[in-house]
């Protein structure tokens, strides 16, 4: 399921503490970025294979030969506090791989990339939960991880435990957690604190309908009161709503110059 962010409609009750502040100087810069991904196929070995046959001295010509394909392709761009940028284009564009570099989980193959500035995002939800612990604990454990301060953190616990809804769960190790029970916990800490730079995939899966009103409240003032915004979609609709600046990728390049929305 995801969360329908276009209902202009909606008034948010939620409220960000208001001693967290963002950081105003944040900025992201890239500059003719070239990011080469190595794919092994059928005429190279896994990557298992290749240590393997490393240590055993005994690999093939065949076995050592590793393709590459260009994702990214002489990528630049600029964004400071209150830039909104979206990003479309088709599937297999660069988009999301885009979105991966910005958030450091790949390093560009040349060309200049400058962060300042906190990076939190929105997809890969999940990704640092302890199995054992209980809900209350990985509230604790995610926000640590994403940078929470200290001095909020009793508070974001139970401002998560009130969003998510899921009373004595919490108390129970995330291990016996069904799917949705996961999205509820790490979607309201991911967004219990506004964030200086927000990079936000297609989609943003929260659980069930029931629960869509909601989180769709909270989305909203989360991507109001932080700093810098990139958000890849399809839906042109979503775009409009939350973007100042539109861009069109193909083929792991930005071809067209940021067109500005009203």
């Amino acid at each position: 399921m995801s969360v329908d962010i276009r209902n202009d409609s909606l008034v948010s009750t939620h409220h960000f503490h208001t001693d967290i502040g963002v950081n105003s100087d944040a900025d992201l810069v890239l500059e003719d970025v070239t990011l080469d991904l190595p794919i092994y196929g059928a005429a190279s070995l896994s990557l298992r294979s290749e240590i393997a046959n490393k240590i055993k001295r005994n690999r093939s010509d065949a076995s050592r030969q590793v393709t590459s394909v260009r994702a990214l392709d002489g990528v630049s761009l600029s964004l400071t506090h209150g830039d909104r940028l979206g990003l479309t284009g088709h599937n297999g564009a660069g988009k999301s791989t885009l979105l991966r570099l910005l958030a450091g989980i790949y390093w560009p193959s040349s060309g200049i990339y400058r962060k300042k500035g906190q990076v939190r995002c929105l997809f890969g939800l999940g990704l640092g939960m302890e199995e054992e612990g209980t809900g209350f604990e990985n509230i604790d454990i995610l926000s640590r991880l994403l940078g929470c301060p200290a001095h909020v953190r009793k508070a974001i616990v139970e401002d998560v435990a009130e969003f998510s809804e899921l009373g004595d769960a919490l108390y129970r190790p995330v291990r016996t957690y069904s799917q949705g029970m996961r999205l509820r916990l790490c979607f309201g800490v991911v967004t219990a604190w506004p964030a200086e730079i927000l990079l936000i995939d297609e989609v943003i899966g929260v659980s069930d309908d029931l629960f869509k009103e909601k989180a769709n409240l909270r989305m909203q003032e989360f991507i109001a009161r932080s700093g810098i915004l990139v958000l890849a979609s399809h839906d042109r609709a979503i775009l409009d709503a939350f973007c100042n600046r539109v861009q069109r990728m193909e083929h792991g390049r930005l071809v067209d110059d940021p067109k500005v929305l009203p």
